[in-house]
């Protein structure tokens, strides 16, 4: 176990520690004997930080033959195979726990929390793997959560999760659990709980008893007038097929930047794909390295930010192409999917950290008030890709643009900004036709910039791909979010005010 920080609260137990495994499954059994449970639910699968234990070590070394590496390094594929081994280890553990609860008491479901595969970072490895063991899929979400990215996860757990419906639990607490006597109003709580139940999906509030052994019936009285009013719908809740023509493909273990710019990561580009696609009403789902659905069935598939592919996941969104499919990727985290549609790797990241993409001639209708003269602008690093390694079939249709100076020289050209002022030719933004699809790589995950301009060159960019004739149209406010389910009758479309 490692040593806690002072006054910190939360212990850590590896899951590799064999007897740390031994004490969870007496747990399993004294609980086993003395309760009667239709399911069991395992919070907190997941690390805080990297574990450098002897277990840890001891079980790298047995299976790769090597030291575990301590320089976190994105670019070093040893460093890339010990996050695969823990994501896949914390998998394993959540599978032995599963397997022997349900050998201890048959008959029972059995959930982990898996909250900490979008509201956590890399450090968690919290992927599908632990998924995988749990009967269907529930996290609690008692932090700071905004109405865009409770959607984005209830799309997220709707088609990752084993069985409907999915469990979405939330704190009765503002802002964190933290706030003891802070409740949410009324209209907030019904907000949640209409997002989950749109997509189908089940809510539980989370509630902590008082040390005294008390519980506020206010609380309940509230909570009570919330789900009377789901009760009204209850029928509707549970009908039909999901109506998704448009995939946002999150890798959970892809929540990093490999260039250190880590504002911009699957899960932070990924939601905000998924929030302009909602404001623009198209019928969106999140899609995963899990692949439970068939990608065929979607008109696009964008994957912002993309990282950590799992080998079948890379060669469905291959196949997907070649078979009719457009695809628009960004950043530079997938290489092999760089060079499975394009033939190349970037050869580094520019020095500056604040960059430009010019757009190409022909192509200036796609950059919204973007020019030649007045760039898009970007505040990150911007991956580094010579012209003479593309192809014939790729066009080109931004280019980098540099500013006059880097923000590692003391000369500058204004004190405020940095400026475009080098012009370069090396690509940023690329369209081939590939098999009988289309796809688009971006340099810079632009889609999770922010600013109108940056909307408006994602939806285009979505036009040029092909994707426009939605089943569900409207001319309601962008902060109305429809999410429909198709039935043999026609539709059930639920409108929620964000």
């Amino acid at each position: 176990m490692r040593q806690r920080i002072p006054h910190y609260r939360y212990g850590f137990c590896c899951p590799n520690n064999e007897d740390y495994l031994e004490f969870t499954y007496k747990q399993i059994d004294e609980f086993a004997k003395k309760f009667k449970v239709e399911g069991v639910f395992y919070d907190m699968l997941f690390w805080e930080d990297v574990c450098y234990c002897p277990s840890c070590r001891k079980k790298f070394k047995e299976e790769t033959g090597q030291e575990i590496p301590e320089e976190i390094n994105w670019h070093d594929p040893l460093w890339k195979k010990f996050e695969d081994c823990r994501c896949r280890w914390m998998g394993e553990f959540a599978k032995k726990v599963a397997d022997h609860t349900k050998a201890a008491m048959p008959g029972v479901t059995v959930e982990h929390n898996f909250a900490s595969a979008v509201s956590g970072d890399w450090r968690y490895a919290s992927a599908e793997f632990t998924n995988e063991s749990c009967d269907y899929t529930g996290g609690d979400f008692c932090g700071v959560a905004d109405a865009y990215d409770h959607s984005f996860t209830a799309k997220y757990y709707y088609n990752v999760t084993n069985a409907q419906p999915f469990e979405y639990m939330t704190g009765r607490c503002q802002i964190g659990l933290s706030r003891h006597t802070l409740t949410k109003a009324e209209r907030a709580l019904r907000l949640e709980m209409f997002l989950a139940a749109s997509h189908h999906g089940s809510s539980l509030f989370i509630d902590a008893v008082d040390p005294k052994g008390t519980l506020d019936t206010r609380v309940y009285d509230r909570l009570g007038n919330v789900f009377a009013e789901q009760m009204k719908y209850a029928p509707v809740f549970n009908r039909g097929e999901y109506l998704q023509e448009a995939a946002v493909f999150y890798s959970a273990a892809g929540r990093y930047n490999p260039d250190g710019d880590d504002e911009f990561n699957s899960i932070k580009c990924s939601m905000w794909a998924t929030r302009r696609l909602i404001m623009n009403h198209i019928p969106v789902g999140v899609v995963s390295n899990a692949m439970k659905q068939n990608l065929a069935n979607y008109q696009i598939v964008l994957a912002p930010g993309i990282a950590a592919l799992t080998e079948p996941a890379r060669k469905g969104l291959i196949e997907y192409v070649r078979n009719g499919g457009s695809l628009y990727f960004s950043g530079n985290g997938e290489d092999e999917l760089l060079k499975a549609f394009f033939g190349f790797v970037p050869k580094g990241v520019t020095e500056e950290n604040r960059t430009y993409v010019a757009p190409c001639e022909g192509y200036e209708g796609l950059f919204s008030e973007f020019t030649k003269d007045y760039p898009l602008t970007a505040f990150t690093h911007h991956a580094i890709v010579d012209p003479e390694q593309l192809d014939n079939d790729t066009k080109v249709l931004g280019k980098l643009v540099l500013p006059y100076s880097a923000r590692t020289e003391d000369r500058f050209a204004s004190i405020h900004s940095d400026p475009p002022g080098i012009r370069t030719d090396h690509p940023s933004i690329i369209y081939k036709e590939f098999g009988k699809g289309r796809v688009i790589w971006s340099a810079l995950p632009f889609e999770a910039f922010e600013g109108w301009q940056f909307e408006d060159m994602m939806m285009a960019f979505i036009r040029f791909l092909g994707a426009e004739d939605w089943s569900i149209r409207t001319d309601a406010a962008p902060g109305i979010e429809l999410v429909s389910f198709r039935t043999e009758e026609g539709y059930i479309i639920s409108a929620t005010d964000m």
